[in-house]
């Protein structure tokens, strides 16, 4: 699982998937290490969802921790760019209440 972040102005930062990624529990302790990273470094988040294939409750526990954390130190988690099946998972846990969702990484930049 490859992930690239790029930092925004403000203490905030872009996490993208370089590729096509299944989030499930074979890669759930790497992305949550790398959540954990970002909570640190950075006060808001934006997680690219567009190359999120499939998301099991593993990925969903690692999202919704970084979530936490963000939200402890006032910042904020916005996920952009959610395809269908991972938009599913997110309504039928009602995590899609929690998340702000963006349809694109612009518009989560904007908000």
């Amino acid at each position: 699982m490859q992930v690239e972040t790029r930092e925004l102005e403000n203490q905030g930062a872009v996490l993208t998937f370089a590729a096509p990624t299944a989030l499930d529990a074979t890669n759930g302790d790497d992305l949550r290490e790398r959540f954990q990273a970002a909570s640190a470094a950075y006060d808001r988040v934006i997680v690219d969802c567009s190359a999120v294939t499939f998301m099991d409750s593993s990925a969903l526990g690692a999202f919704v921790t970084l979530h936490r954390r963000l939200i402890e130190k006032g910042g904020v988690l916005r996920l952009a760019a959610v395809g269908p099946s991972v938009t599913m998972v997110l309504q039928m846990t009602r995590l899609d209440r929690v998340f702000a969702i963006y349809q694109s990484v612009a518009e989560a930049e904007q908000a």
